[in-house]
């Protein structure tokens, strides 16, 4: 696996990684991708629910937001505003 090297002017890191990781996967021509954040811990089944949601719905894209761990004061504070600003630019389905 190789590196994608320095981003491009316009592009952040991580999206530039991304890109890359998206780029050699195709290569590979795999039926579905998994994009996560290296810090997610996945319930033992959530890539199953992800697949099946994915072929039950005929869906491009499936999406599942992570449950954020809370455990000092400041993360107390700051992770309902997180969440709620994210729910502003992506709502969520009720």
């Amino acid at each position: 696996v190789g590196s994608p090297g320095e981003p491009p002017a316009g592009w952040t890191g991580k999206l530039w990684a991304v890109r890359h990781g998206i780029g050699m996967a195709r290569a590979r021509d795999p039926e579905y991708l998994l994009l996560t954040d290296a810090d997610i811990a996945h319930a033992p089944d959530s890539l199953r629910e992800l697949v099946a949601a994915a072929r039950t719905g005929g869906f491009d894209v499936v999406s599942q937001m992570a449950r954020l761990r809370v455990e000092s004061t400041w993360e107390r504070l700051v992770v309902p505003a997180f969440v709620y600003f994210f729910a502003q630019l992506y709502p969520f389905r009720r």
